[in-house]
């Protein structure tokens, strides 16, 4: 296509990013990334059946924020190992290609960051592309694994927006707190941030920011995520979660269909007491 910025588009990411600088020097959040998913087009576009237009969304938002130190497109990071980091039955990023991420990012916010793991086995699955097709077309897939001592300590299971997942690792690398505010993309970094830092609280907000979170949790780090698909409208600059969750089970969208009680019951940490409340 050729997009052509709307005054709506144009004001929707000019509050976003004024909202991420007002989080960076706000000293609740921490440090901050934003980081775009690529569409897996920009990854194999020699693939793709259509040829590129002359503007994208993504080209109007680098040539307007691209400078912008908290922003961070790693097409050129995943491109380097494609083949590894996106395979043909998924759209998102697998757990290779979720580790360049994470590592690249670690590395911005400190130089001494300890390297995260790197050990994987492969898996012949048919991803959420791969099922749309008849027979379904399945793929060879890296997936992560390594001894991680991490422990879930909390999960709502609300579906998709609103979802909250902590989890503690009581040998941490470091013993540093990361939140994240992402999407389907972000949960794959999450193997490996739960085994190198303290705690790490996973939001499904799409990079969308919850300034209670932030300001209960007070994180080292903060990592906010959407995808280059979702880029015709930027994120909103905060969200309550406390309402989203309040909202989405009063409609029962919920993956877990056991009483909302009992599911609640095994959580005791105290310091997940505010995420119990929520709803």
């Amino acid at each position: 296509g050729n997009h052509q910025p709307s005054a709506a588009w144009l004001s929707g990411w000019d509050a976003y990013f004024g909202a991420l600088r007002e989080l960076s020097g706000s000293g609740t959040a921490g440090r901050l990334c934003f980081v775009i998913a690529p569409s897996k087009e920009s990854i194999f576009p020699d693939y793709y059946p259509l040829a590129r237009g002359p503007r994208s969304p993504l080209d109007s938002l680098m040539e307007r924020y691209g400078t912008v130190p908290e922003l961070f497109y790693p097409v050129s990071v995943l491109s380097a190992q494609r083949e590894l980091s996106y395979d043909r039955s998924e759209t998102h990023w697998t757990h290779f290609g979720a580790r360049l991420v994470c590592q690249e990012i670690t590395h911005r916010f400190g130089k001494h960051n300890a390297p995260l793991p790197q050990s994987f086995g492969l898996s012949y699955v048919a991803g959420d592309l791969g099922w749309k097709a008849i027979p379904p077309v399945r793929t060879y897939r890296p997936i992560a694994i390594w001894p991680n001592g991490s422990k879930v300590i909390f999960d709502n299971f609300v579906l998709h927006h609103g979802r909250i997942r902590v989890t503690v690792n009581p040998k941490p690398q470091r013993k540093q707190t990361y939140v994240i505010f992402g999407g389907s993309s972000a949960e794959h970094m999450e193997h490996y941030l739960t085994a190198i830092y303290a705690r790490v609280v996973y939001v499904y907000s799409a990079g969308a920011p919850d300034p209670a979170i932030l300001e209960y949790e007070r994180p080292d780090f903060t990592i906010l995520q959407s995808s280059e698909r979702f880029l015709s409208r930027a994120p909103e600059p905060e969200v309550n979660n406390a309402e989203i969750v309040a909202r989405k089970l009063r409609a029962g969208l919920v993956t877990r269909s056991e009483p909302r009680k009992e599911l609640l019951a095994q959580w005791t940490d105290p310091s997940v007491a505010i995420y119990r409340n929520m709803g």
